[in-house]
């Protein structure tokens, strides 16, 4: 995929209605995604605009022990302390077509108790509690 710069083109009605309608509906795809990532608390935010996509994901206390994975697959140089309390990384993905930036407590303020329960929450076998399966 390559990312192009906007250039304002003629305007078929049909056509550019039918392409919004796609956009949005491709969006839909990804509310589930964002959704469980959230309820494990990992909040996403992707923005699509012509000659760039950025996408945002923090990360909260119980989700913390994500970050170096996280820092090493966005090739990000390392990681700035903005504030206290928070560590950033900023990096790309797809050969540096996508800008992203991944928030998080400092890990240094996490205690070694919280990292262990994220750790053994994220290893914990999943159960499926569907209608006539077993757990």
């Amino acid at each position: 995929m390559t990312i192009m710069d906007h250039r304002a083109l003629p305007v078929r009605a049909d056509g550019a209605t039918q392409d919004i309608n796609d956009v949005i509906a491709d969006a839909l795809l990804l509310t589930q995604d964002v959704q469980d990532l959230a309820r494990l608390g990992v909040t996403v935010s992707v923005t699509i605009e012509p000659g760039s996509i950025t996408a945002g994901v923090a990360l909260d206390r119980h989700t913390v022990s994500l970050l170096p994975s996280l820092v090493s697959y966005i090739g990000a140089p390392g990681l700035t302390y903005p504030k206290p309390g928070q560590a950033r990384a900023v990096g790309t993905m797809c050969e540096g077509r996508i800008s992203v930036t991944v928030t998080a407590p400092d890990p240094a303020q996490v205690t070694s108790q919280e990292l262990r329960t994220a750790i053994n929450q994220a290893l914990a076998p999943v159960t499926n509690t569907a209608p006539g399966r077993a757990a």
